[in-house]
């Protein structure tokens, strides 16, 4: 995908692109317009990952109608014949899907080279959490504007940022826990820190030589961080045998050197909320003001959340995967399978991960609610200083929407932030994916799990006993398309999964990725027996998403409403209901309470809403959120 059109929903000035006729053509197929000076290669392949009409037809069944009037026995008849012959009978229907209405057309609009590079160090410069994929884009940028070199790494926030930034420039960091992670990118190709099997293994393959890097940056300075990271110092000498010289010295240094201290701050915020003591103002406020508004946010959030006072808990590591810890049974356990033990003949000596009973809940509810109220006022404040709000300030927001604020970059699915939740209608709505032979993956399978344990999907029912839930079929080979559909709307509560059964031939598993929507239909006096499954005109939201295992789960139904939130929720190829599902679903439905409403923040902060009907005065300034840039942009300090 473009990292234009990724980052600011806009592409770069350009005429690359031979047929600005035939460009315009293929965009309206997939719901775009495109200005004149951005007829560029970079929107044709962005272009190619949005789902076209003809995506909706590569359903197994082709009208609702086939799943509603058969039974689960003549489905699973043909479910045997295509696994056996993979064919199916019902392509040879040809759907009439109505073609894109011009109203909903959404533009792509040019930006400047000067334009995209300051929104992208702006952006580094801001201190959000970034995914490794943004961070790449954003460097892309950087190469395609020919900002490269002018790159100041001293105005960058971001610490996996940064450590790309050093990388490009060909400079080793001054910082040893940088310097480690610098390492360790260019060992595993990630920015991530983290002391684990997978990053363990990963260092021991890459047989990278360290040995130079290590002496230039020098063998004392580096001493003060072995003890922490003893693990991964170790992969190194395993990776490559001119390692073990210099490894061994630095692990004699470290016994004569100081270890380096943790971040005092970083450690005043994680005990802050542990604490039952009185809560001391002022050092507080003076601690909020290094503090940068996407931190807030998430403190915020963790305090909305000790107040639920839960008897469980869910949590989301740093690299998506999730764990439940059962209080009230003093059980913990991991969501996601174990992964298998390396081949490697020495010891791995990782701990294994424990919370405490601090982290389900408070019983100061009081003190938490003080502590709460300082951090609020800090967010306000920091919010007005930067734009002075008046009622000459209006802003605007989606009309079926509710957005929450971001605490990163990281926890967006699409444009939207985690927690913000799109409403859906009381009856025709449709959740589906869509995947083609650039995706990667030749098997995927949508499913719907509610809180009884019951599914819609492939291996279980294609529809509920009232014949009000209905599901597409199962699709084996790409390009393909499975869709589920509730005749009365959305109103239980379930999580929608995402399963890898299996990949094309001799793709990688980390690289699939899929197409997702949500639709709100409008099917007149219940007439199912159209053939086609979904009109793209009523298609509400859409985005592509990686598979970052083989089961996601990328959001919630409840009361009518759809709540966008993504985990790796499993290793499993097929997703099946137990109690930790159970609990996955339930803390994550009662949790979206604790997300901050973005309305609110505005109004609180003196911003005046402005509707979709009303059009602003000249003297007014508009601020819109439909993108995650304008989101992240308008938060950064």
């Amino acid at each position: 995908m473009s990292s234009f059109m990724k980052l600011f929903n806009r592409a770069l000035v350009g005429n690359d692109y031979s047929d600005y006729v035939k460009l315009l053509e293929f965009a309206i197929e997939r719901g775009y317009i495109v200005h004149k000076d951005c007829c560029t290669e970079d929107v044709k392949n962005f272009l190619e990952t949005k789902p076209c009409r003809s995506d909706f037809s590569q359903t197994f069944y082709k009208t609702w109608d086939d799943v509603k009037r058969m039974d689960r026995f003549e489905q699973f008849c043909d479910q045997i014949i295509y696994y056996l012959t993979r064919y199916n009978p019902n392509d040879d229907i040809q759907p009439d899907i109505p073609k894109v209405l011009i109203e909903n057309l959404k533009p792509i609009l040019p930006i400047t080279p000067d334009e995209a590079s300051k929104k992208c160090m702006d952006m580094l410069a801001s201190g959000i959490a970034l995914t490794q994929d943004t961070i790449k884009c954003i460097f892309d940028v950087f190469d395609k504007c020919d900002y490269t070199q002018k790159i100041n790494i001293n105005l960058i926030k971001n610490r996996e940022a940064r450590i790309m930034a050093f990388k490009v420039l060909s400079k080793l960091p001054a910082d040893p826990t940088e310097f480690l992670r610098y390492l360790i990118y260019l060992a595993t190709d990630s920015l991530l820190l983290i002391k684990n099997t997978e990053t363990y293994q990963s260092i021991v393959k890459s047989t990278l030589d360290v040995s130079k890097m290590i002496n230039e940056f020098g063998i004392t300075k580096l001493a003060t961080i072995y003890s922490r990271y003893k693990t991964l110092f170790l992969a190194f000498k395993h990776a490559n045998k001119e390692n073990i010289h210099v490894i061994n010295r630095l692990t004699k240094k470290s016994k004569n050197v100081k270890t380096k201290p943790k971040n005092d701050d970083a450690n005043y915020f994680q005990t802050l909320l542990g604490k039952t003591d009185g809560v001391n103002k002022d050092k507080l406020i003076e601690k909020l003001k290094d503090l940068n508004n996407f931190k807030k946010i998430a403190l915020l959030e963790t305090i909305n959340l000790y107040l639920l006072e839960l008897d469980y808990r869910v949590f989301s590591i740093r690299n998506s995967k999730i764990w439940v810890k059962l209080e009230d049974k003093n059980e913990e356990t991991k969501v996601e399978k174990k992964i298998k033990k390396p081949t490697v003949t020495f010891p791995l000596p990782f701990k294994k991960y424990k919370t405490s009973k601090q982290l389900i809940g408070c019983k100061d509810k009081n003190r938490l609610k003080e502590i709460y109220s300082i951090v609020y006022d800090s967010l306000i404040l920091s919010i007005k200083s930067k734009y002075t709000p008046n009622e000459n300030k209006v802003f605007r927001l989606p009309n079926e929407c509710i957005l929450t604020a971001p605490r990163s970059e990281k926890s967006f699915v699409g444009e939207y932030p985690f927690g913000s939740s799109l409403t859906l209608n009381n009856k025709d709505a449709i959740i589906g994916i869509s995947w083609d032979l650039d995706d990667n993956a030749a098997d995927l399978d949508l499913s719907l799990l509610n809180m009884n344990n019951q599914k819609i999907g492939w291996n279980a029912r294609f529809k509920d006993s009232k014949s009000q839930i209905l599901f597409s079929g199962d699709i084996v080979e790409a390009p393909g398309t499975e869709l589920i559909f509730a005749s009365n709307g959305f109103d239980f509560d379930a999580g929608v999964y995402i399963n890898l059964y299996r990949m094309q031939n001799g793709k990688d598993s980390s690289k699939a990725s899929f197409k997702f929507y949500v639709a709100n239909e409008e099917i007149q006096d219940n007439k199912l027996t159209r053939n086609y499954m979904i009109d793209p005109n009523h298609i509400k939201f859409s985005t592509k998403i990686a598979m970052e295992s083989k089961e996601m789960l990328i959001g919630f139904v409840t009361e009518g409403k759809f709540i966008f939130s993504t985990f790796r929720s499993n290793d499993s190829r097929v997703s099946y209901g137990n109690k930790y599902n159970q609990k996955v679903i339930q803390f994550s439905l009662i949790a979206q309470k604790c997300h901050l409403k973005l309305r609110d923040i505005l109004l609180d902060a003196g911003f005046k809403q402005s509707t979709s009907d009303q059009r602003e005065t000249l003297d007014q300034e508009l601020f819109e959120f439909n993108s995650k840039a304008e989101l992240i942009n308008f938060f950064k300090n």
